[in-house]
């Protein structure tokens, strides 16, 4: 049987992204000729995720589980590391292996401090070690794709689990313009009785909550989302501050509460001002009553943050 127009497009589209062949020649034969490979690290990863819907663009798995193969002289071989790193370690990492300062600037840099670690010391580890010698967990954003593609979202994964703070939620999710064209969308548009992203419906994607948390030992596509699960809500609270609590440690902007970025706000605390504690603004309860103030409005933020970029009243 033929496949059909839509099956026909999206496999058009895999196999225009699927790499040929399957392998990576990691040392250029520039470096094995000239001597150099014995002295130099070297790294291959990729930006985002395959270029489809549920992936790039998204903080879902599948757009930020990227590949990391590292080739360190003298190292061991083969080695399949299981512990969590991220794009901020990859610098730290190359600065050790040249035996410089993890807080090396260039002369006049304002840029801020570096949350990074290094993973030279870690990577022949073959176990994951040790919350103790390595936090295994990792931070990820995702503010603008397009200019036109705005709908800044936080995230905080763990081995186990996944929190995704999606700031503009009231926004339908936006299209870069090469998914938008691609074949692969095409086909899923047309799809009867209902468009599906993989195990998830169109609808679905393109309108998210406020926050969705998953268990990916036992969800790992990121479907069944545990936010508004009663029995998950100490998780939910606990990985929703430390996500907050990471945007307040690098000055981000999109550290909201009551609808507002409180990084910005914070420039008022002198002059008594209370944010309330909750993440959208609401226009059902615009008072915010019995409603605390938030612990995240302080004047510290904000110089962390943009203080030194912005005039002050």
């Amino acid at each position: 049987m033929a496949p059909q127009k839509e099956e026909a497009g999206a496999t058009v589209d895999m196999t225009k992204h699927t790499p040929q062949p399957h392998h990576i020649d990691l040392p250029s034969p520039h470096l094995t000729l000239s001597g150099e490979l014995n002295i130099r690290a070297l790294m291959f990863t990729s930006d985002n995720g395959p270029p489809f819907l549920n992936s790039k663009t998204t903080l879902y798995d599948a757009g930020i589980h990227l590949p990391l193969i590292v080739r360190k002289p003298g190292a061991k071989a083969g080695v399949k590391n299981p512990n969590m790193v991220s794009f901020i370690d990859v610098l730290p990492t190359f600065l050790s292996w040249a035996g410089l300062d993890q807080d090396l600037r260039l002369p006049g840099s304002q840029s801020p401090r570096r949350r990074g670690r290094s993973f030279l010391e870690i990577v022949e580890a073959e176990d994951e070690l040790n919350e103790d010698r390595w936090q295994q967990e990792i931070f990820g954003s995702h503010t603008f794709h397009e200019m036109q593609n705005y709908w800044p979202t936080r995230v905080l994964r763990t081995k186990r689990y996944k929190y995704h703070r999606n700031v503009a939620w009231r926004l339908d999710f936006p299209f870069a313009a090469d998914l938008y064209a691609s074949l692969s969308f095409d086909g899923i548009r047309k799809m009867k009785p209902e468009a599906m992203v993989g195990k998830r419906s169109l609808k679905s994607y393109l309108f998210r909550p406020a926050e969705e948390l998953y268990d990916l030992e036992r969800d790992p596509e990121e479907i069944n989302n545990l936010a508004s699960d009663e029995s998950h809500n100490a998780l939910l609270l606990r990985m929703r501050e430390k996500v907050s609590d990471w945007q307040k440690l690098t000055g981000d902007l999109w550290l909201y509460r009551d609808g507002q970025s409180v990084t910005v706000l914070t420039r008022y605390a002198n002059d008594g001002l209370q944010v309330p504690d909750r993440l959208d603004f609401d226009t059902d309860d615009p008072a915010a009553a019995g409603i605390s103030a938030t612990k995240h409005l302080d004047v510290d933020a904000y110089s962390r943050g943009i203080g030194k970029f912005m005039p002050t009243r």
